[in-house]
């Protein structure tokens, strides 16, 4: 985990096989958080958010889990499948990401290399 200008980076791969095949949420949708002792803790039931991350545990038991994020707030949320509701509604990914890209050394540092 590196900071730069104020702002934590974190670089991790994402296995596919991680990955519910059938996600009830989707990548860019907008969705309400419902109330639940999680996110009333978290203070963020009733608001809105879009997914940025899905992930599922090996565990079929196991529910699929959503990142959120929240609007109007700098951080990203972990949430469960049965705490977001739908709206029908969805972000593009260039709301989130520019394009931009760094590069950083496996020790944590900007590197300068050019791809």
């Amino acid at each position: 985990m590196t900071t730069f200008d104020g702002f934590v980076y974190v670089a991790f791969t994402i296995r596919k096989d991680h990955i519910s095949v059938n996600p009830k949420f989707q990548f860019f949708e907008i969705v309400e958080v419902l109330s639940s002792n999680h996110t009333e803790k978290l203070r963020i039931a009733g608001r809105f958010g879009a997914v940025l991350g899905i992930a599922s545990s090996e565990e079929e038991s196991e529910q699929t889990t959503y990142v959120l994020h929240i609007y109007d707030e700098e951080n990203s949320f972990l949430v469960g499948e049965n705490e977001i509701r739908a709206t029908g509604r969805s972000a593009k990914r260039d709301d989130f990401y520019s394009g931009e890209v760094i590069r950083v050394t496996q020790a944590g540092e900007l590197s300068t290399e050019q791809p």
